[in-house]
């Protein structure tokens, strides 16, 4: 009994474990802009090799949690929009206990080690 106590608490584990989270950003297909709000600076981004960076960047945050929220509960955040030919999608970025996040309303939040605004301005001397 014990044994299949184990084996199905050994399987469960392995399951939760296991299960995939979306990525902060899914499709980069027609993508025509990117404009970030943030830390009271307002950018935007058509240079395809810029975007490409942004992308790069936002993908390499990591998942943390499940977003229950249209918005961030936070106070303060900003906002990066990807523009696509026919849609956008919004992605919310906040700095807490100095770490950089952002959210997909409904979809993740993801932790970036770098934080965003050192990410842009290294972006803009290149």
């Amino acid at each position: 009994m014990m044994k299949k106590l184990f084996a199905c608490f050994l399987c469960l584990l392995l399951v939760a474990c296991g299960k995939d989270h979306a990525p902060l950003v899914e499709k980069t297909d027609n993508l025509e802009s990117i404009i970030v709000l943030f830390s009271d600076k307002s950018n935007v981004y058509k240079d395809k090799n810029d975007m490409s960076s942004i992308i790069n960047y936002l993908k390499k945050a990591q998942w943390t949690a499940e977003s229950i929220n249209d918005t961030p509960d936070k106070k303060e955040y900003g906002t990066i929009t990807l523009k696509y030919k026919s849609e956008e999608t919004k992605i919310y970025c906040y700095t807490e206990d100095n770490k950089q996040y952002f959210e997909s309303p409904y979809i993740g939040v993801y932790e970036q080690v770098q934080a965003l605004d050192t990410f842009l301005a290294k972006l803009s001397n290149e």
